[in-house]
């Protein structure tokens, strides 16, 4: 059984709320008890008593040095929203899929030390302000979710080398001119650097998917003869991708 921090602070009065916790000042095990806490969560959490187990039992999360730095949580959580602001600020990676968790993310209160954030198969909506994410992410992957909105893509991280965001409801334009590599669809070892916690080669091609959303208008690019077109800009009202200089090229399984 955890100890008794986790109970305090559901059982103090009004003046007492958890959005404004200073979280600086919990454990790594209270700080993983918030985040899960409004979600249903399975019997590997908790003991028989109904009471949360030490993380180190938790299935699914990775430790580095005494410190949770990752979180793998697939078919696990139930329906309920995720504390996202209380999560440990060493975590690198978040991963969390096939699930009926709900609600936003707090983009400008994740840590700016995750590196891979994946969300998938899930019912998380709302915008994805690009301009607060966080800044060291290599590989962002929302795939399948009920995200909504436009997408400042001139704001993208700047280590950033795989955007997967497939199955939303994202609107307006695709400009990634601010992209300066060569662009392609997302790759066998893109993903690797997602799922392994890899980082990129440098002279890896950017890779994106933005393919069954709601984005119309032209997509902008740099330079079309850098861009390999395999699908990844389909099931969206674009005809065309066109770069700076005049070039033009058909959208490989376009909606427009």
């Amino acid at each position: 059984m955890t100890s008794s921090t986790f109970s305090f602070l559901y059982t103090t009065s009004d003046n007492y709320s958890i959005g404004r916790l200073d979280y600086g000042h919990l454990s790594d095990q209270t700080r993983m008890e918030l985040f899960v806490a409004d979600a249903a969560t399975p019997n590997e959490f908790r003991d028989p008593d109904g009471f949360f187990l030490e993380i180190d039992r938790w299935p699914g999360l990775g430790f580095n040095s005494g410190a949770v730095s990752s979180i793998g949580f697939y078919e696990q959580l139930g329906n309920g929203r995720l504390q996202f602001e209380a999560l440990p600020p060493t975590i690198r990676k978040i991963s969390i899929g096939i699930t009926e968790c709900t609600g936003e993310v707090p983009w400008g209160k994740l840590s700016n030390a995750i590196r891979y954030l994946t969300l998938f198969e899930a019912n998380f909506h709302g915008s994805v302000d690009l301009t607060v994410a966080p800044r060291e992410l290599y590989s962002l992957i929302l795939e399948n979710t009920r995200f909504s909105g436009t997408l400042d893509f001139g704001c993208l991280p700047d280590n950033l080398i795989v955007l997967l965001v497939t199955g939303n409801a994202f609107t307006g334009r695709v400009d990634i001119q601010p992209i300066e590599t060569d662009i392609c669809e997302v790759t066998y070892e893109h993903l690797e650097i997602a799922w392994g916690m890899l980082v990129p080669n440098l002279h890896m091609p950017f890779g994106i998917d933005v393919r069954n959303n709601q984005f119309s208008g032209d997509i902008l690019v740099r330079n079309v003869e850098v861009v390999t077109d395999e699908g990844q800009f389909s099931g969206n009202a674009c005809g065309f991708l066109v770069d700076t200089k005049g070039g033009r090229k058909a959208i490989n399984g376009s909606l427009g």
